[in-house]
């Protein structure tokens, strides 16, 4: 996997430093090869014009502090991967390091011969490989998701939006930036908050796949019915990474149900005070019978009518 020589960069200020670097990669069987610069500057300039596998890079330089060296390297080649030297047994500084973009980190004399400088440039690079294809994938998710005709959005492990598309925005009302963090919460419709935040904060942390149909009230006060579906992201170490979401807006099917529902009411409420008897049937059986028919017919009962057909009250001979 590794056949091919290791091309390093080291930017490392203190010639006693780089001696031991140089004799802690020369006492490997591998083969490397190994370029040193004192100053960021030089590295920024070398990394414009040079192939490196992995820099080697010191947090206390002439041009540079601290992170701003790795801050530095990383606006310049993003695809690089960078293990930080410090002197410095500084665990908090470890930390930030990473986050900053470092794959690694080493302390300056507690590097335990050159197999564990390579160990460590060669997992260094086994990581930057593996931010790069999630980054990738990501990229094409994102693409996919601005063309969806649903609004889709990421929540990280907190449940906080970190992403959304367009068409999400359209429905709800929000910019992409209003969209971040929790304002989905917000928004949500009064009568339909508390079983929506129970059905997400139940499922918090364990596999999720949640289907719901909520009311929304944008910005300008109009209220917006969505179809909701959340499921979990899952890594390939079973571990929940934050979760994906769907909105589609049904709004115009909800009001037609409500409408038809409301019609249908209406419908009822005239038959049922109507004098006349009558009764509505529905693939040969009765569905409706207003109390006029029940007193005309001298019947007590919705169960001595409903479902049954018409011809059951019809004596044999004249059926």
């Amino acid at each position: 996997m590794y056949s091919q020589a290791l091309h390093f960069l080291l930017v490392e200020d203190s010639q006693a430093d780089a001696d031991l670097i140089h004799e802690l990669l020369t006492e490997t069987s591998s083969e490397v090869n190994l370029e040193r610069v004192d100053r960021l500057a030089s590295a920024i300039e070398h990394l414009a014009s040079h192939a490196v596998d992995v820099v080697l890079l010191d947090l206390s330089l002439p041009d540079a502090q601290g992170l701003a060296g790795l801050t530095g390297l990383r606006n310049v080649a993003p695809s690089v991967p960078i293990v930080v030297l410090t002197g410095l047994d500084d665990e908090l500084v470890a930390t930030r390091a990473m986050q900053a973009g470092a794959q690694d980190y080493l302390i300056k004399g507690h590097v335990d011969g050159g197999a564990a400088l390579l160990k460590s440039a060669r997992y260094a690079m086994e990581r930057q490989n593996a931010e790069q294809r999630l980054h990738e994938s990501e990229e094409r998710f994102r693409s996919l998701a601005e063309i969806a005709p649903v609004g889709i959005v990421e929540l990280d492990t907190d449940d906080a939006v970190i992403y959304s598309n367009h068409q999400w925005q359209t429905i709800s009302g929000l910019s992409a930036e209003e969209s971040l963090g929790h304002p989905w919460e917000r928004i949500l419709h009064e009568e339909d908050r508390e079983v929506a935040m129970a059905a997400f904060w139940q499922t918090r942390g364990r596999p999720r796949n949640l289907a719901l149909e909520v009311r929304i009230v944008r910005p300008d006060a109009s209220e917006r019915w969505i179809d909701l579906r959340a499921t979990s992201r899952i890594g390939r170490d079973g571990s929940i990474f934050g979760t994906v979401a769907t909105a589609e807006d049904v709004s115009e099917r909800k009001w037609a149900e409500q409408a038809l529902q409301e019609s249908e009411a209406l419908y009822r409420a005239v038959v049922e005070n109507l004098n006349e008897g009558i009764s509505i049937t529905s693939d040969g059986a009765r569905v409706l019978v207003n109390p006029a028919y029940y007193e005309l017919f001298g019947i007590n009962g919705e169960a001595q009518v409903l479902g049954r057909s018409f011809l059951d009250f019809i004596v044999p001979e004249d059926r």
